[in-house]
């Protein structure tokens, strides 16, 4: 859609070769180049190959499309740079952005209250467990992955509140991809952790 893309040029985040992030609803993918050889991966096992020219931009179909973070983890390999966001997970038209591993860390902190937090992790058997702001455990999820198929963990819920507090940590036995939605505006955004 035309909404749907303006976001994305507005939204877009470097591109790469390799991109992991959460299919809430829609996600979208764009090609830099001409040829580009894309394979998406999701977390209930599903794949997608399909070749994309300069300025191409693609809805990825495959796995869980449900909103409020619920939607499966994506991972994107191809032969040439790409970029992926998130968008309009169904209470408004914001966006958060698929990321190269690089950017996956083990420890983040959420700066405001939270509806849910959203995870995708790429190493198989990885525990991540929710504290809050004092350090006592209030939950733990294992994270299930493989080098091409993305784990997927969720915390919190569906529904509007602020379901997990202001404060809180998150920690990883392994790094992790992580966005969150605001409980207050309910956005959904990226967040960078640290080592």
């Amino acid at each position: 859609s035309s909404a749907a893309s303006d976001v994305y040029k507005r939204q877009a985040p470097p591109s790469m070769t390799e991109l992991w992030g959460i299919r809430s609803k829609n996600a979208y993918v764009a090609a830099l180049d001409d040829d580009t050889q894309i394979t998406v991966y999701d977390s209930t096992g599903e794949s997608n190959t399909f070749i994309m020219n300069s300025g191409e931009f693609k809805s990825i179909d495959i796995g869980i499309n449900t909103s409020q973070g619920r939607g499966s983890a994506i991972h994107i390999i191809a032969n040439k740079p790409i970029s992926a966001i998130q968008y309009a997970d169904s209470d408004g038209s914001e966006s958060s952005a698929f990321w190269s591993s690089q950017y996956f860390k083990r420890n983040y902190i959420l700066p405001v209250s939270a509806q849910y937090v959203a995870i995708v992790c790429k190493e198989p058997n990885t525990t991540v467990t929710l504290y809050d702001e004092a350090g006592n455990r209030l939950n733990s999820i294992d994270c299930i992955s493989d080098s091409e198929f993305p784990g997927k963990g969720y915390f919190g819920s569906a529904a509007g509140g602020e379901n997990i507090p202001e404060g809180s940590m998150i920690k990883a036995s392994a790094p992790i991809y992580m966005i969150y939605e605001t409980s207050r505006s309910n956005d959904e955004r990226n967040l960078l952790g640290s080592d």
